[in-house]
């Protein structure tokens, strides 16, 4: 009886131990657990969180190096360049020109226009001057749209248009947050090309300012990336860039080179340099006198504003109601710190081909002689402001006089007749004047009392 106490006892013992063992190993399962959950939310949720707010503050980091260039703004939808560069031959290049002309005159996007952003501090102000351009409107935003640098603001600038021009910009608003309509003062009417020039650049807001004609394209789709490294590289007020010009059919809108393109490549101009350069061929060329076409150039921002508040108010009544953006471009190449010009074609001037052998420009003949006669009465009037002031820059009065008046056929025009010859008797007034030049002078005003010109 005894021994079967002792071995229950034993076996209870036995059992009691087993008990406590099982709830040890229960305790440790539950502790094992709880640690293998742990590991597994670290592993499922900490580290993925915390390589999250990695990649965000690298993303962040390098869109702050890169200070919102390019690459951030739209993204390329069609796998295809239409990029040149250094070692882009001739044909190549011509080709991509021509490739790159009739994607944007048939509307193709080369990057998404929803994903476009909106900088209130953009790179590049892009001018774009309108006055009943409807059918040009669309074809001109889209080569600007079609850049592979987006860093910028489109600026439209409108000139009392009587056409759909508003409507159409208006549209193209609600796509692309980059446009900005302004307009000159409507009470007055159509204000000219320069007025809505300067209108445009006194309201951008980017560092830099390019100006596009409205019925022109950007010949490339690198044109402002380009520009941009090339006036950032070297700190320059101004950039002048190369052209070229052709021949568009309307209705299959193939574009066809002419012969001719206006080739420069200088190094660095500096003062005095680039103000002599003006007037007098040098090593790297009389450029600034043959390329005094706004367009043709990017300009630093704040000095074009600082200029234009600088200009006499005289000089601008003369120019504003004429075509006088060649004057105003004279006047900011030499007060320019630096200006220099690269041999890329840039730029296209477009001929629009109607039908068989008919050309249509922006301007129709009636326009374009009315041009051409504010454009002579302009010159004209500029010269004889520049004259009259010409104790203040003898060497401008000079050139003007010896190339831009007495050899331009315009002084021939019946309708300028009373000017030149207001120019004449303030030339030979003019103690300033070589007498050489007061010579030439006097011959036409004598060829024109005695009626032999």
């Amino acid at each position: 009886m005894k021994k079967f106490k002792k071995r229950k006892l034993h076996n209870q013992e036995i059992i009691q131990k087993k008990k406590y063992k099982k709830a040890i190993i229960k305790d440790i399962n539950i502790n094992d657990k709880s640690k293998f959950l742990k590991i597994k939310i670290i592993f499922y949720i900490l580290i993925p969180f915390i390589s999250f707010i990695i990649i965000i503050l690298i993303y962040l980091f390098l869109i702050h190096k890169n200070n919102l260039s390019s690459s951030n703004f739209g993204i390329k939808i069609i796998d295809k360049d239409y990029k040149v560069n250094d070692s882009t031959d001739e044909n190549t290049y011509f080709k991509i020109i021509k490739d790159f002309i009739y994607i944007n005159y048939n509307g193709t996007f080369l990057y998404d226009i929803k994903k476009f952003k909106k900088n209130e501090n953009p790179k590049i102000s892009v001018i774009i001057t309108i006055h009943n351009a409807q059918a040009f409107i669309k074809s001109a935003l889209r080569c600007v749209q079609n850049q592979d640098f987006q860093d910028i603001e489109i600026i439209m600038v409108e000139d009392d248009s009587a056409d759909d021009s508003v409507k159409i910009i208006k549209e193209f608003m609600k796509e692309d947050p980059r446009i900005r309509l302004i307009y000159n003062d409507r009470e007055k009417g159509n204000r000219g090309y320069l007025y809505t020039i300067i209108n445009g650049v006194l309201n951008a807001k980017g560092k830099y300012v390019m100006i596009l004609d409205v019925d022109d394209l950007f010949s490339v789709e690198n044109v402002l990336s380009s520009l941009y490294t090339e006036i950032e590289k070297y700190g320059l007020d101004i950039l002048g860039f190369s052209s070229t010009q052709g021949i568009l059919d309307m209705s299959t809108h193939k574009y066809t080179h002419t012969n001719f393109h206006n080739y420069f490549e200088t190094s660095i101009f500096n003062q005095p340099e680039l103000s002599e350069s003006i007037y007098n061929k040098n090593e790297k060329g009389n450029v600034i006198g043959q390329r005094c076409v706004i367009w043709g150039y990017i300009i630093k921002t704040d000095f074009f504003i600082k200029v234009i508040k600088e200009i006499d108010d005289k000089f601008f009544n003369i120019i504003f109601s004429k075509r006088g953006d060649c004057f105003l471009f004279f006047i900011l190449s030499k007060r320019a710190k630096t200006l220099k010009y690269i041999k890329k074609l840039f730029y296209v001037t477009v001929q629009k081909k109607i039908s068989g052998n008919s050309f249509e420009n922006y301007f129709t003949s009636e326009k374009k002689k009315k041009r051409k006669k504010n454009n002579c009465q302009s010159l004209l009037g500029y010269i004889e402001f520049v004259v009259t002031k010409s104790n203040d820059d003898v060497k401008l009065a000079s050139f003007l006089i010896e190339n831009r008046f007495l050899k331009n056929d315009c002084i021939r025009r019946d309708y300028v007749r009373d000017q030149v010859i207001s120019i004449c008797k303030v030339v030979l007034d003019n103690k300033f004047i070589e007498n050489r030049l007061k010579d030439k002078v006097n011959s036409l005003l004598k060829s024109m009392n005695e009626n032999k010109y």
